[in-house]
Formats: structure tokens, C-alpha cells, sequence
């Protein structure tokens, strides 16, 4: 094995022959699928770096994890990278995604593309310019984006997903080869910190450019070595602050959040029910390496968690464009009132004057619990995410006064006493909300069960839009809750929005049990997608059912099958104890009990069933 590895290594570094090689050969086979929903990647995959090149410092990387399982790794940072397709192995199929990236970066745009951006980081409002081809003499219907790039676009409506995106705020002039644009109202972010940032591409016609990275400037930042500015973000007179010395060591498996990549660390620690609040009128902030306490055991579920970001006070909210970075949400097991703690709590339940905004929010390389917490971190939820189900008296989109843009990139979420890692409960109320979750982990549930209903451990979605990519749920009784068009919600009924979300290269494992086990001997609406309605696609996903000792029976229904038309499963995998001789055998509701029912039920909804048997 070893001299396998060595004489591997040794053509490895001869870069030119292997990746002329595995563009014609290899790369066809392992990166069709991935490609063809964006021919134009956000960020580069085999960017292990995330300096915006594929270079042999990525193949280095790669080269060193050759043949790794990297969950099974602790978090050392190095052995984090290699992965470009987020299987979990770095293998030949990252191989051939880095020879079909390399030497690509913002340059070499072709006929149509980006050369080059003025600066990489401005503030929000200051005017940049983008040099390329192919732009055209006039601007006519072309435009240019910060954010990601298309993902998907349905066939049915025409709806086009791009989370976490804004168009330029506004276009100072345009050229065949240069651009002038003012820098939209956005999170901010660092530049060691990729998932903080906001590519710059333009599309044409429909058809987008390469994507270069661009990062917003913070007006304020907070840290150890900016603790004067706490009181401005986090005005708790009471609260401590302190720098210290503290190392997280994560648990084994967990491939994501890099808490040890920082030993001096700031720390807030409040004692009010209010948790760490966040005052009305906060804009523009990075927070980063910083461990945020509440002690009490009794902060309020209904509007507060750890840290706070709603309406509580009387005072408008008015909080947007903010980012936590590498930063850690401490435990807390109170009773909170009745129902638990939360670590994270956003309740917005009014509008305050023409220029409130609420949003534009990013949590990159964050732990929602403290690492390695198997028994439990938070009594209730580990971010809660609300606005009332009337919903708003008005939406503005122009200035967004309503939840939406929020990233939530490279986070842990440990376990939760009950209810969820991630709830997100509008209750398909409003505009698209813009949301991205990627490259998180949800660990399941812990051992003491508050309440013994819910128990969604993984993600809490009722809005319009959002994407989930390349996430790991682990074992538990419920992974999703997938709330669709809201017609009746406690007695009431509104008129609901399509839902349009994607999940797309996640693992939903239920034979990866952290800690204690949810249990076993099966959970009816185990992955429950709770009337999910239109527009659904998951995409590239894996689900293993688990085996003897720890299963989910079904991918259960609350709401009726034939309710839910154009849910595309087509490219994803089902399977697992009890091995169900087909497909609709893993599906249930509370009237379809047979796997001839479930099967007539989507007979003429445009439903794409996944398939049986282990992702390839």
C-alpha cells in the first residue's frame, strides 16, 4: 500500500500530463452531473486554499489527504481540504474536478467573462470596476450579481435559484470590456474567510460569467483585539467581556467548523433573559472568534436565545448586514420559560420606517452548541428563525424589512433537547427569502427529550426559497420538516407561496449516531416533509435509512401525497433497514399505508421518484 501511495505522489506531481489526461478521460465521467446545473461554479471546487486559483498549492492539499476518509478526521484544518465533490473520501473524482479547474481563476474570461475587479473588497455604496469581454456596448437587460450564481431553474414557472444574491445597488457606466457598479446592501466579510464572501459575475441574455471573489468592508468589527465596540452591537450592561485563552477540540467525525484554529478568543457572557441581545439599529458588523455565554437558565424562548436578534424591545428592529465568524454559541439547559433555551433566536413581528432592514445576515465556521456536546446543547432549538404567521403588514423589497439572505456556511449544530438544528418558520408568508445553508453538519438529538413531540433535528423550513448543499444530517427521528403552502395554520388561513427549495449533495445517515441514539425500531414521519407542496428538488442526496439497531421505517408524509406536484427526486438514493423491494415501500402519510397507495397518489402530479439502492 504504501509503495502504491509513493508511485501515486510521484505522477501526481507531474501536473501538466495528468490534467490534459483527465480532462479528456476522467472528467467527463465524474463531474457531468455537477456541472450541469451551473456550468460556472460560485467559487471553484478544488479551491482548497480559497485564494481564488486552482494551483498546485490545491494539488498539494489534495496530494497529502490522497485516499482519506476526511469524516473520520478530527478538525486540524489541513485535513479538511481535499474533497472537491464533498463525498467524503478525497479520491479520483476530486482529482478530476481539480485537473478541470486547473490554472482557472478570475482571469481568462474567453469571449465573455471577468479579467479582473478593481478591488476585491469595498464597502457597501463604493464603486468598482470589472474588466473582461464580451459585455456588450450597451447594458440593455444584462446584469450584474453578487452572490451565487444560477443553481437551478424550474421548467414549469421559469423561477431561477440564486440564494444569498443582489443585484449591483446601482450601474455607473457600461462597455464591451469594462463595467462601473455601486456595491449592494450585503453581510460583510473577511478575506481569510471564503464563505464570507459575495463573487462578482455578470449574465447575459440569461447566461452568467465566471464569478470572482469579492468581500464587503465591516464598519464595525468586534473581536479581542476590538472589544471597545461590544457595547455598540451588544449593549447588556451587565454583561462580561473577557479574552482568553481556549482551544475547542471538536468531535471526531465533524469535518466543518475550525474552532481550533484560534487559541486567544474573545468571550460575552450575559446573565439576562434577554440572552446576548443585539441592539435596534445594528448594521454592517463582523463578529468574529468569539464564544458567546447565557447563564440564565430561564431566557425566554418566545423572543431569546444566547444571543438575540428580534424584537423583543419596542424600538424597531432594524438589523441587518451582519456576519459571525468562527464563532461559538456556549450550551444552555434551562427550562427557559417552559419549552427550553435557544441558542440562537430571531422573532420579527413588526416594521419600523422606510429604512429598516432585517437581514443579510451570514454564520460561517460557527458552532451553534459548544464542540463536542453529544448529551446536548440547547433545551429547544439550536437557531430559531420567526416571523408571526399573518406575517408582515407590508413587504418592501426595494430595502427588505423582512427575514431573508441568510447564509449559514461550514457550522456545526449540535444536538438539541427537541425541536430542531434549524427552524425557519414564516410559514410560506412573503418574498423569497433567499436562504443558503451549506457545508453543515446537524448531529442529531440529545438523550433528555424536553417535549416529546417535534424532535426535527436537522432543518425547519415553511418560506420561499432556500438551498441546502452539501450538508451531513446524522441519526435522528426527524431530519427535515418541509412546511408548504399555508393555507390553515391553527385554524387560520392565508394565501401561501410555492415553496421552490432545493437540497442538493447531502447525506442523511442515520447509521452515524453521535453520542446517544434518537432510538430505534422506526419513526413514523421519520424525514418528514410536512406538505411540502410545489417545487421541490433534491438533488445528488443519499438517504440510508440505517440498519437492525437504529432505523427510520419511512420517509413520512404529515400532509396528503397527492397535495405535493413537481417533486423531483430523480437523482437522488434511498435505502437501509428495512430493505422495501421498491421505492414506494419508504414512503408513508397518515391515509396512504400501502406502497401501491403512495405509488397512485403522484400519478398525475409530476413527482420523480429517487432511486433504490447506494449513492455511486
Amino acid at each position: 500500500m504504501t509503495h502504491s501511495k509513493n508511485k501515486l505522489n510521484l505522477v501526481l506531481s507531474n501536473l501538466p500530463f495528468i490534467s490534459a489526461l483527465l480532462i479528456v478521460f476522467i472528467a467527463t465521467i465524474f463531474t457531468w452531473h455537477h456541472y450541469s446545473y451551473a456550468q460556472n461554479p460560485t467559487t471553484l471546487r478544488a479551491d482548497f486554499t480559497g485564494d481564488g486559483i486552482v494551483n498546485a498549492q490545491d494539488l498539494d492539499i489534495l496530494k497529502s489527504n490522497w485516499n482519506s476518509d476526511l469524516r473520520t478526521y478530527d478538525d486540524d484544518g489541513r485535513k479538511l481540504r481535499g474533497d472537491a465533490n464533498k463525498d467524503g473520501t478525497v479520491d479520483i473524482k476530486d482529482l478530476a474536478i481539480l485537473s478541470v479547474e486547473w490554472d482557472k481563476s478570475s482571469g481568462s474570461p474567453g469571449d465573455f467573462g471577468i479579467s479582473s475587479l478593481s478591488k476585491s473588497e469595498a464597502f457597501i455604496d463604493e464603486t468598482i470596476t470589472i474588466t473582461g469581454n464580451g459585455f456588450g456596448s450597451v447594458r440593455g437587460t444584462s446584469k450584474v450579481y453578487f452572490g451565487e450564481l444560477p443553481q437551478y431553474k424550474w421548467a414549469d414557472d421559469g423561477y431561477v435559484m440564486r440564494p444569498c444574491t443582489r443585484e449591483a445597488a446601482s450601474y455607473v457606466s457600461w462597455s464591451d470590456k469594462r463595467i462601473e457598479v455601486k456595491v449592494p446592501s450585503m453581510s460583510p466579510g473577511l478575506r481569510e474567510a471564503p464563505r464570507t464572501h459575495h463573487p462578482v459575475y455578470v449574465e447575459i441574455n440569461g447566461e452568467p460569467s465566471n464569478a470572482v471573489a469579492f468581500w464587503i468592508t465591516p464598519r464595525i468589527i468586534i473581536d479581542g483585539d476590538h472589544t471597545g465596540n461590544v457595547r455598540k452591537v451588544f449593549p447588556d450592561p451587565e454583561s462580561s467581556i473577557t479574552k482568553e485563552t481556549k482551544v475547542y477540540q471538536n468531535s471526531t467525525g465533524v469535518h466543518k467548523s475550525q474552532h481550533s484554529s484560534y487559541t486567544t478568543r474573545l468571550t460575552i457572557s450575559s446573565n439576562s433573559e434577554h440572552g446576548n441581545y443585539v441592539t435596534a439599529g445594528t448594521h454592517d458588523v463582523l463578529i468574529k472568534d468569539t464564544t458567546f455565554i447565557g447563564t440564565n437558565p430561564n431566557i425566554r424562548f418566545s423572543d431569546a436565545g444566547v444571543i438575540s436578534m428580534g424584537s423583543y424591545a419596542d424600538a424597531p428592529v432594524d438589523i441587518s448586514r451582519i456576519t459571525f465568524y468562527n464563532c461559538v454559541v456556549a450550551n444552555n439547559k434551562g427550562q427557559g420559560g417552559g419549552e427550553g433555551v435557544n441558542g440562537v433566536k430571531v422573532y420579527h413581528d413588526r416594521i419600523g420606517g422606510d429604512n429598516e432592514r432585517f437581514g443579510d445576515w451570514t454564520f460561517a465556521d460557527c458552532s451553534f452548541g459548544t464542540p463536542n456536546s453529544p448529551r446536548g446543547a440547547f433545551s429547544r432549538a439550536a437557531f430559531e428563525i420567526v416571523e408571526p404567521t399573518r406575517g408582515l403588514a407590508k413587504y418592501n423589497e426595494s430595502a427588505p424589512n423582512y427575514l431573508q439572505n441568510i447564509r449559514i456556511s461550514g457550522c456545526d449544530f449540535e444536538p438539541c433537547g427537541w425541536h430542531t438544528g434549524l427552524s425557519f418558520a414564516v410559514y410560506c408568508r412573503g418574498p423569497n427569502r433567499n436562504t443558503l445553508i451549506d457545508d453543515c453538519t446537524f448531529k442529531g438529538v440529545a438523550q433528555e427529550v424536553h417535549i416529546s413531540w417535534n424532535m426535527v433535528s436537522g432543518i425547519e423550513f415553511s418560506g420561499k426559497g432556500m438551498m441546502v448543499r452539501d450538508c451531513e444530517f446524522w441519526s435522528a427521528p426527524l431530519w427535515l420538516s418541509n412546511e408548504g403552502y399555508a393555507e390553515d395554520i391553527g385554524g387560520l388561513r392565508y394565501n401561501g407561496e410555492n415553496v421552490h427549495r432545493i437540497y442538493r449533495g447531502c447525506n442523511f445517515d442515520m447509521t452515524h449516531v453521535y453520542g446517544t441514539a434518537p432510538g430505534g425500531g422506526g419513526w413514523n414521519n421519520g424525514a418528514d416533509p410536512a406538505g411540502e407542496s410545489w417545487y421541490m428538488v433534491y438533488d445528488n442526496c443519499d438517504f440510508n435509512m440505517g440498519d437492525s439497531s437504529n432505523y427510520m421505517s419511512n420517509y413520512g408524509y404529515y400532509d396528503m401525497l397527492s397535495s405535493n406536484s413537481y417533486i423531483d427526486w430523480s437523482t437522488s438514493y434511498i435505502h437501509g433497514h428495512p430493505n422495501h423491494n421498491t421505492v414506494y415501500g419508504y414512503f408513508m402519510d397518515w391515509k396512504l399505508q400501502t406502497p401501491q397507495a403512495v405509488q397512485n397518489a403522484y400519478q398525475n402530479n409530476h413527482f420523480k421518484w429517487l432511486k433504490l439502492g447506494t449513492r455511486p
